[in-house]
């Protein structure tokens, strides 16, 4: 208090009033006679102040192999076939991390779209040459058979997009699956043929 009355006399200046700091007014919630007692738990929080900051988004993921935009992998499905976009489906998934479950249907998507593709063209193919709808119907089951493959990928793609990274160009094993997975293709229709 002495110190208080030093410092406001110090500081008095001619023709002001000094004023004076209210103090706190302490309360408390617990009616007296009673005491407040701490129980011993354990700590269960974590060391993230939230667990909502906590970073998950890439947990498991080997990032130094960045994966194709998804919707480009219907392109290779396209021009390709269901090889060509069955592998870059299956490739893409290691790159984003789907878990192996998911990564074997994709597997299985594409060899049940290939099943199609000869059960298309044996319902299609004539010996009059006309082939312009065997190849819309065998490009429609490659697509449809791209469009499932896609929808397993999608949960990690928007994982992946939320870290912020870039994605890989596609360019040189899309158009490599693409004529690769094309002559494939070409030749296991070309067997069904010869064998039928």
């Amino acid at each position: 208090m002495k110190a208080i009355a030093r410092s406001v006399s110090a500081t008095r200046v001619e023709g002001m009033v000094p004023a004076t700091i209210p103090q706190k007014m302490q309360f408390s919630l617990i009616r007296p006679g009673y005491t407040l007692r701490s129980l011993n738990l354990p700590d269960t929080r974590s060391p993230m102040p939230d667990d909502l900051l906590r970073p998950t988004v890439g947990a498991g993921v080997n990032m130094s192999a960045r994966p194709w935009r998804l919707m480009s992998q219907t392109y290779v499905a396209f021009f390709g076939g269901v090889i060509a976009s069955t592998v870059v489906a299956y490739l893409n998934a290691g790159r984003l991390g789907v878990d192996a479950a998911k990564r074997r249907l994709i597997l299985l998507s594409g060899l049940a779209g290939l099943v199609v593709v000869v059960g298309v063209f044996l319902l299609l193919y004539s010996d009059a040459g006309v082939l312009s709808g065997l190849r819309v119907g065998i490009r429609v089951v490659a697509v449809l058979c791209c469009m499932a493959q896609i929808r397993w990928q999608r949960p990690m793609d928007r994982a992946f997009q939320l870290r912020g990274a870039e994605y890989g160009s596609l360019w040189g094993l899309g158009i490599a699956a693409t004529v690769g997975g094309a002559i494939i293709e070409a030749l296991i229709l070309l067997l069904v043929t010869v064998v039928l």
